[in-house]
């Protein structure tokens, strides 16, 4: 497995094993995603099939009034999933896009530092630049050296840092030209 074999899929219930696997890691570093997983890490065990449908759902604008679209994917090799990325629809005056950007990724732990974060952010750059947006903003913490250099490596341009309320740790924003 490597960087160049993984791809891009839309979350789906075969890589079930696997995602939970990828969230006990992050939950053994103290990382835990509540995000991706609504808070309950329970229920990836007790139903992982409506846990899909609710993230492909969160693409669609009338999912939960006052949130923005987001679509998932998720970035694999063969049956093992690595990490995942979303492109979030904010409008340009949207305070949201400001405190987390269009694009988000995130790589398990046991893969990270083996080029993976790069290969996701590119690939989700490439499927950007394929629907036609010609400009996104990614956000990192400040402390994430490594998130940091993955997107200057991918064209990233530092703007400002953002505090975000409730966060001791603030975030750089970076614009990246994908056109």
């Amino acid at each position: 497995m490597s960087a160049a074999t993984a791809r891009l899929v839309r979350p789906q219930v075969r890589f079930r094993e696997s995602y939970i696997a990828a969230m006990r890691e992050h939950e053994t570093e103290g990382n835990f995603i509540t995000r991706y997983i609504g808070g309950d890490p329970v229920r990836l065990e007790r139903d992982f099939s409506a846990f899909v449908q609710d993230i492909l759902a969160r693409e669609r604008p009338e999912f939960i009034l006052g949130r923005v679209p987001e679509i998932f994917y998720w970035f694999v090799d063969g049956e093992d999933y690595i990490g995942q990325t979303s492109f979030r629809d904010f409008e340009a005056n949207d305070p949201g896009l400001r405190e987390v950007g269009h694009i988000g990724y995130d790589v398990r732990p046991s893969r990270q530092g083996q080029g993976y974060g790069s290969a996701i952010l590119g690939a989700i750059l490439g499927e950007m630049r394929a629907r036609g947006i010609r400009s996104v903003y990614v956000n990192c913490d400040e402390d994430n050296e490594r998130s940091r250099r993955v997107i200057e490596r991918w064209g990233g341009v530092f703007e400002e840092t953002v505090i975000v309320p409730g966060r001791s740790i603030p975030r750089r924003r970076y614009r990246i030209d994908v056109a």
